[in-house]
């Protein structure tokens, strides 16, 4: 096992020594980032390799026979990569070779029962959430209804002191734990689509991007669970909103990217529950959304041509229109179709890899 250490926090660096010291794994570690890191990068222990480049992951290029070529070429004795398939077979490694886990690789974690209260007094939305389960009936639509129907002018008014602030956060933590269930429990009504809906369309504003959309984002969530096709013009009428309200709690980590990019959490749910929404309307705005350029998407939002990819591939599509993903020029589009092809295949996605990516039919599939 080799270890690339990527230490996001200052402050970790003697208590990751300290570990790799008791587990003896100084000799599996090859890489460790610049930033927060500097003592570790001189421990006398480590010998750390070389990158030949920058991550194939980046567009799925590791999908991508001669860019796995060109980067294996460059000096340097490591590559990184989310799927290591195509790199085995450039490199011509066997294509399949089961590893033993011991039992201990392997930890079952159990909830207590009534896990012991927060010991702070912030905001616990855990505990906030299991307190709520006693008040309001999980099983009960019309119980979780009415939390959604209640109203909510405070979602749209993201300034405050801290008791306004954790109030409204309880409250945003609430409604996204009523459209989720209400997705769980799988009983559609009109009433019930149009609560949803409107949540989608007035997800709440928050300064803490773990709750900003929060709401939003499970009721899209919850509608594709439902099933609801009729929702899809205003699911995508919310993935093609840029909010200008957005700027009363933008992220300053986000000032270089367009204002959109501070709506990615009810953003992202959108596509997957587009994937779910099997119909005409899901399917083309998908095949539109994979053909935008770089540019267009990320005026919508952090792009997302792989889950859109995903959400179409679970759509129907005809032999040709599998060809089209599998020779698409967008290559994370085309990489992504190429491993759901082998890794879930029938007989028509052969019969299309056979065409477009023959190379591919001599990838083992991840589900074997």
């Amino acid at each position: 096992m080799l270890l690339h250490l990527d230490v996001k926090e200052p402050g970790l660096e003697e208590d990751i020594a300290q570990l790799l010291d008791m587990a003896d794994a100084w000799d599996h570690v090859v890489s460790i980032n610049e930033a927060n890191a500097a003592n570790l990068r001189r421990h006398p222990k480590l010998r750390l390799l070389r990158y030949k480049g920058p991550g194939l992951f980046d567009r799925r290029q590791d999908v991508d026979p001669q860019a796995v070529e060109a980067q294996l070429a460059q000096p340097g004795e490591l590559v990184i990569v989310d799927d290591p398939r195509v790199a085995a077979r450039v490199l011509r490694r066997e294509p399949y070779v089961p590893g033993l886990l011991f039992k201990n690789y392997r930890l079952v974690l159990r909830a207590e029962a009534e896990p012991p209260p927060p010991a702070t007094n912030l905001f616990h939305a855990a505990a906030h959430l299991r307190a709520l389960a006693k008040r309001v009936d999980p099983d009960s639509p019309t119980a979780l209804m009415d939390l959604l129907a209640a109203a909510f002018p405070a979602g749209q008014q993201p300034e405050g002191d801290a008791a306004y602030q954790e109030q409204r956060t309880a409250r945003i933590v609430e409604r996204a734990w009523a459209a989720q269930r209400l997705g769980e429990l799988g009983r559609k009504t009109k009433r019930i689509v149009d609560l949803l809906e409107r949540t989608v369309q007035q997800r709440s504003l928050h300064s803490d991007w773990l709750y900003h959309g929060l709401d939003g984002a499970l009721a899209s969530r919850a509608l594709g669970k439902l099933g609801a096709t009729e929702s899809v013009p205003k699911l995508v009428a919310a993935l093609q909103r840029v909010d200008p309200a957005v700027r009363r709690i933008a992220n300053a980590q986000l000032a270089k990217y367009p204002l959109s990019w501070n709506d990615f959490r009810a953003k992202m749910y959108v596509i997957p529950a587009l994937g779910d929404l099997r119909c005409k309307a899901a399917k083309t705005f998908l095949q539109e959304y994979i053909a935008f350029s770089d540019a267009a998407a990320s005026e919508l939002g952090p792009p997302q041509f792989e889950e859109a990819t995903l959400a179409l591939l679970r759509q129907r599509l005809s032999r040709k229109e599998t060809v089209a993903l599998l020779r698409h020029p967008n290559s994370s589009v085309r990489g992504i179709a190429i491993l759901e092809c082998v890794d879930d295949p029938t007989e028509e996605r052969r019969s299309a890899l056979r065409e477009a990516a023959a190379w591919a039919l001599a990838m083992p599939s991840r589900r074997r």
